[in-house]
């Protein structure tokens, strides 16, 4: 008997190193540093074609007072914990206005992590 994972990881080790999804991948243990990178690379679109994803980055970087430092610690500590907030935000832009945002995403969260929603 076998897991999803092992399957999954049998194929991509299959796959020819030139393809990109081969090769000597294993997992990590630690993996902070992938997500470093990935917030790094996150924030070096800004300014890019995606209208969408330009705009979030620069409200994320206005809210921080354009530190690009602390944006990259806190999308990178995001990440880590991605499975646990993943299923809590919408994503369609319908849904993100105060009302749904208030009564649902907050709920949850101080319902999740016992503590009230502050608002900054």
């Amino acid at each position: 008997m076998r897991t999803i994972d092992s399957v999954c990881a049998e194929i991509a080790r299959s796959l020819p190193v030139l393809s990109g999804g081969g090769g000597g991948q294993t997992p990590v243990l630690d993996a902070s540093l992938l997500y470093r990178e990935a917030a790094r690379q996150t924030l070096m679109q800004l300014g890019g074609d995606d209208a969408a994803l330009n705009e979030a980055l620069r409200t994320v970087l206005l809210h921080r007072d354009g530190n690009l430092a602390e944006c990259e610690r806190l999308v990178a500590g995001m990440l880590e914990w991605r499975d646990q907030w993943g299923d809590l935000f919408p994503l369609s832009r319908q849904n993100l206005n105060d009302a749904y945002l208030d009564g649902t995403v907050c709920r949850s969260c101080s319902v999740r992590w016992s503590r009230p929603y502050a608002r900054d």
